[in-house]
């Protein structure tokens, strides 16, 4: 509904922004300059495509697009925004929505450019509740029991921080992938092979890396892009987590494995994070909880975000629906305890109001109040 909870005592970030109805869909940091001075702030991203700062309204990016009535074919292809991704100087911002279209605002394109990356909105059969059926589904499953093809996230490769997309790479429900060039041109495997190890071109490149797929899942949930921007962490709904890529040892995201090396699987943290294999369709409604032939249990996951640690070399935050979150790598405060250490932090069960979370490094919280 857009409303923000402080976990633990981190800056105050606060606002007006708050919609009442489930239209918040996902959350950023960014920076407002005021009169020359940077002000830390959040960006909320609705349905609707917009995107709102929380704590300086007055530093809103002028963006070319509104999605108007998300419920209706005709504005195919723009659909629902699902994803937010800013530019490095907070300027300008990219959207995704579950078509696979990816629109742009503010430092991110040319004025004379249309808001719509070119060719992005032709994904082909991603969109508005496409179901996963007949050989494509799992057997073991509804068919289609609510699983559906659509995006869920994406990348923003920007090498040199100039706010000006070098690629994306857009993630679909069942972990398959688009990879488009700046132009939105898909770009051909091998394209990169040449490339050094770990730059971040290669995950431009679809043939470089070994990724996840999950085939005939509705389950792929997020993909979040490590701050160096040399590899990628794939979360699914189930709190499964899958480093792309998933063999190299000098990427900084090998830690995500939780394994000593590539020849000794014994794991780095003894304890693992949950692993929740089972379908919430409505927990307010609990005469239906369970019923496996109704919904799919990948469908109906609940973990929703990931995100990279701030201020700590490796380590990552997971969250799911009703407000959990739990810490993997050398984040976790206490070894044996998947949970972070903080204090406050909400939990809704039984509803799923949790979209997505923002992490803030220990040197930006507050000192208590007296």
């Amino acid at each position: 509904m857009g409303g923000r909870h402080r976990v633990g005592n981190p800056i105050s970030i606060m606002g007006s922004v708050y919609f009442g109805f489930d239209i918040a869909r996902d959350l950023e940091r960014a920076v407002c300059d005021i009169d020359g001075a940077t002000n830390e702030d959040l960006v909320v991203l609705d349905g609707y495509g917009a995107a709102h700062f929380v704590q300086n309204p007055g530093c809103d990016i002028m963006q070319m697009f509104y999605f108007g009535d998300v419920k209706t074919m005709e504005f195919f292809p723009q659909g629902r925004a699902l994803d937010i991704e800013m530019s490095a100087d907070s300027k300008g911002f990219w959207v995704l929505t579950d078509f696979g279209a990816i629109y742009r605002a503010g430092s991110t394109k040319d004025p004379s450019e249309d808001p719509l990356v070119p060719n992005t909105d032709r994904t082909g059969v991603l969109g508005f509740d496409i179901p996963i059926i007949g050989d494509l589904r799992d057997p073991a499953l509804p068919n289609p029991g609510g699983a559906t093809m659509r995006a869920v996230s994406f990348i923003v490769i920007d090498a040199d921080h100039d706010s000006r997309a070098d690629g994306y790479v857009v993630l679909v429900s069942m972990g398959g992938r688009v990879h488009f060039g700046p132009d939105g041109v898909e770009i051909p495997p091998g394209t990169y092979a040449s490339a050094p190890d770990d730059d971040p071109s290669k995950l431009l490149d679809s043939g470089a890396y070994v990724w996840p797929f999950f085939s005939g899942l509705d389950i792929a949930r997020d993909m979040e892009l490590h701050p160096t921007q040399k590899g990628v962490v794939i979360l699914d709904g189930w709190d499964g987590i899958h480093p792309v890529p998933v063999d190299r040892i000098s990427n900084p995201v090998y830690f995500a494995r939780n394994d000593m090396s590539l020849v000794d699987p014994t794991p780095v943290q003894a304890v693992g994070m949950p692993y929740v294999v089972m379908g919430y369709d409505d927990p307010t409604t609990p005469e239906d909880e369970g019923d496996h032939d109704r919904y799919g249990i990948d469908v109906a996951s609940i973990f929703r975000d990931l995100e990279f640690s701030a201020g700590c070399e490796n380590g990552l935050y997971t969250m799911e629906a009703f407000g959990g979150v739990f810490v993997m790598g050398p984040a976790r405060p206490i070894d044996e305890e998947p949970v972070p250490q903080f204090g406050n932090s909400p939990y809704f069960f039984p509803f799923q109001y949790a979209e997505s979370l923002e992490i803030l490094p220990f040197d930006e919280a507050e000192e208590p109040a007296p």
